[in-house]
């Protein structure tokens, strides 16, 4: 009996220590994405200490499921709302060490917009624009076969600002960057027509003149 009290107590004592901070995100065992949410990354937007998973869907919105005490995921929540422009990549402090840890950095055609927040919510603390003649691109295919998202234009185009944001991957003249189609080579003209020549008709050759006759040999007699 002594044996079985003691187990309840080391149980419910257990139990206590398992119980999450007041104000913990509910976590929850399954927490899944819609099949659009292609684009991942990391940031502790919850201002506890741990990295949160961040998620980017194909209509714009930016997407958290809050660490729970390292154990679980909370379910997800919308920090940002659609926008018309496509997030072509997203990146946290992990690849970018000019990232804070709360921050994480949305990769649009034009520009890159930075998210920063320690309550769960996030708004843009940073937006660098990008000059004429210089852009992202989206990527193109899937999986290892495909292209992946890039930095396109002569890389002195891009403003220092950008180049020390971005991840190796995404930079100008990175392997994962587009390139342009290589010229084809022209298809060859056809040679001009010929003109048929007609050959000039040339004269029967004579028929041979028959030899003229031979006088039969005579025999003189005396």
């Amino acid at each position: 009996m002594p044996t079985a009290l003691s187990a309840a107590i080391a149980l419910a004592a257990c139990h206590a220590c398992a119980q999450p901070p007041p104000g913990s995100p509910k976590a929850f065992d399954w927490t899944s994405t819609g099949s659009d949410c292609t684009l991942y990354s990391a940031a502790d937007l919850t201002g506890d200490g741990l990295d949160d998973l961040v998620c980017a869907n194909g209509e714009g919105r930016v997407w958290l499921a809050a660490n729970v005490n390292g154990w679980k995921a909370a379910a997800w929540a919308v920090i940002r709302e659609p926008a018309p422009d496509k997030i072509l990549a997203i990146f946290g402090h992990a690849e970018s060490a000019r990232l804070a840890r709360n921050d994480v950095a949305l990769v649009l055609a034009d520009r890159i917009e930075v998210l920063s927040g320690t309550d769960g919510k996030a708004a843009v603390r940073l937006t660098v624009k990008l000059p004429d003649g210089a852009r992202f691109e989206a990527g193109e295919g899937a999986g290892d076969t495909g292209r992946k998202p890039g930095a396109t234009g002569d890389a002195a185009l891009w403003p220092p600002e950008a180049l020390e944001l971005l991840p190796d991957r995404l930079r100008p003249g990175s392997a994962s960057a587009p390139t342009a189609p290589a010229p084809t080579a022209a298809a060859a003209s056809p040679p001009p027509p010929t003109t048929p020549t007609t050959a000039s008709p040339t004269a029967a050759p004579a028929p041979p003149t028959a030899a003229p006759p031979t006088a039969a040999p005579t025999t003189t007699t005396t």
